[in-house]
């Protein structure tokens, strides 16, 4: 009699394997970054119906500070760099305290209006969850010759699935949660399961919420007279993204020098948020997802001088709510941002064509994007993904010219979280 270990050849037992777990990580990833946004759009809706929306960041620090930090003291910053680390030295561990800790961190922190995004609580949760629902299934399951190795892939296909249910990205999720490892490199290996459970990500979470993407704004007829405004649109995307680095490791290193503070830290985060927040009239606070998506409408123009306001404004309570460690993504304010450079380029360049105007906002996304969290392919994938592949261009010029300026600099380098 054959035993099922030699049964099948290898590679047929490790599509089968990775077909399976991506599938089960998929549809667990995707069904918690629905809890993640119920969470704070709850809590963002209960916050803005009060008289005084401006001081919930400040709770938010003075939840963070002192309780969930003491629930379990890695929950904070980012996400993603808790990822990384978990992939690139501890196999892929995630201890599932830290991920529910995080979580409920990330609800609290967004829902009442501290400065952030998704996807960075969408790395880790997912990859928690990835590692989780593997440590589980590896128990149950030996014809299907799981290593202790595969822990690590199962994390990166979580994390995965997470950030393509956050962008709406079910292919450029894949390949951010594989290429953001590793500064502007891929690992081939992973490429595979990750994608596979990205989609899978992607397809549970908009069963939930809904299919249809709010960025597509008609298609481009792309023309050679693009080109220059395009180009400049890059470069300054790969400008502000070095800004943007060297502002969150200045705030970071600030208040790694205040541990004295303890659990005040995120109190003060929440205050410059609060005195920002209140200056412009809330456009700065929370993930700005509303804000967000009025910058990328070509049907709504909004001045130049608001459009640099919320962009140098989001920069700094983005780096005031991360650096000083409550947990909250960078990368939708980072979308934000380049969103606001490439409608400001267009304004100032006249652009009426609302098509040619998106194509400047995707410009300065895929540039931003790419800058600041070294992701050039990643980038030109979701940017391709969120408008449509008439804007190829755009996102291939964006990426890999704000790239090429900015790939001295990887914000993730400054946001290690504390052990």
């Amino acid at each position: 009699m054959i035993s099922p270990d030699r049964a099948l050849p290898r590679q047929v037992v490790y599509l089968i394997k990775w077909i399976i777990l991506s599938l089960l990580i998929g549809s667990l990833a995707g069904t918690l970054i629905w809890v993640l946004q119920s969470g704070v759009s709850l809590l963002s809706k209960a916050s803005n119906s009060t008289p005084c929306p401006y001081l919930f960041p400040v709770l938010a620090g003075l939840i963070i500070g002192f309780i969930i930090h003491r629930i379990d003291p890695a929950a904070s910053g980012e996400g993603a760099p808790l990822y990384i680390h978990s992939a690139q030295r501890s196999g892929g561990y995630l201890g599932p305290k830290t991920v529910l800790a995080y979580l409920l961190g990330a609800i609290v922190t967004l829902g009442f209006g501290g400065s952030g995004g998704f996807v960075g609580p969408a790395c880790l949760v997912g990859g928690g969850a990835g590692g989780f629902l593997f440590r589980k299934l590896r128990l149950l399951s030996r014809p299907l010759r799981f290593r202790k190795a595969d822990l690590r892939l199962a994390t990166i296909c979580g994390a995965g699935a997470g950030v393509a249910a956050v962008l709406d990205a079910p292919i450029g999720g894949g390949i951010f949660a594989v290429e953001v490892l590793y500064a502007a490199s891929i690992e081939y290996e992973g490429v595979f399961p990750a994608v596979l459970a990205s989609i899978t990500g992607y397809t549970v979470h908009s069963l939930i919420t809904g299919f249809g993407s709010p960025y597509r704004h008609g298609e481009l007829a792309f023309t050679p007279t693009l080109v220059p405004g395009l180009v400049l649109t890059a470069v300054l995307a790969g400008v502000l993204g070095i800004l943007f680095v060297l502002v969150f490791k200045r705030v970071f290193g600030m208040f790694q020098r205040l541990s004295r503070w303890g659990g005040w830290r995120p109190v003060a985060g929440g205050l410059v948020c609060a005195v920002l927040g209140f200056g412009l009239q809330g456009r700065v606070l929370g993930t700005g997802r509303e804000t967000f998506l009025d910058i990328v409408n070509p049907d709504i123009l909004i001045p130049v001088y608001a459009l640099l306001a919320i962009l140098l404004g989001k920069i700094a309570t983005n780096a005031f709510t991360v650096g000083s460690g409550s947990p909250a993504g960078i990368t939708l304010p980072v979308l934000m941002i380049g969103a606001a450079t490439g409608s400001i380029v267009a304004a100032l360049l006249r652009v009426s064509a609302p098509a040619q105007h998106v194509a400047y906002v995707a410009t300065g996304m895929a540039g931003l994007l790419a800058a600041v969290l070294n992701v050039p392919i990643a980038a030109m994938i979701i940017l391709m993904e969120m408008f449509g592949t008439s804007y190829a261009v755009p996102a291939v010029l964006g990426s890999i010219i704000a790239f090429s300026l900015a790939r001295s600099e990887v914000v993730y380098r400054y946001l290690e979280t504390e052990e």
